[in-house]
């Protein structure tokens, strides 16, 4: 992958990002977006119109499987990948992994957390 700016991003590239993460095998989920007042959150101080998006709902927990649909759609297949992560990258990076055939490694500080190396082995 090239170097980016945000002159490099267009509408184009990101439309593109869109139907490659839509059409991924990886199980990439249109997650839902509720307004504040549905969640146990406290009340906010000021009136304003918040919603959350539910990302918790991907198959691996975050919105970072959309990203690394969107890397590895553009990989050789097959390929040896590493990555660096204390987990919420990691986990959709040994998912895409086992799921393309590519061998990956990610390399975790010793203060992640166990059960996030668990998962990610």
């Amino acid at each position: 992958m090239g170097d980016a700016s945000a002159d490099s991003v267009t509408l184009n590239l990101l439309r593109e990002a869109r139907d490659t993460v839509k059409g991924s095998p990886l199980g990439v989920v249109q997650t839902p977006m509720i307004p504040w007042g549905q969640t146990s959150l406290p009340p906010l101080p000021v009136r304003c119109n918040i919603h959350i998006k539910l990302e918790n709902m991907q198959k691996t927990g975050s919105f970072k499987i959309r990203g690394v649909a969107n890397q590895f759609a553009r990989r050789p297949k097959g390929g040896h990948f590493v990555t660096m992560s204390a987990g919420n990258y990691g986990k959709p990076f040994a998912y895409a992994s086992q799921h393309y055939g590519s061998k990956g490694k990610v390399v975790m500080p010793e203060t992640a957390p166990l059960s996030r190396s668990a998962l990610i082995q």
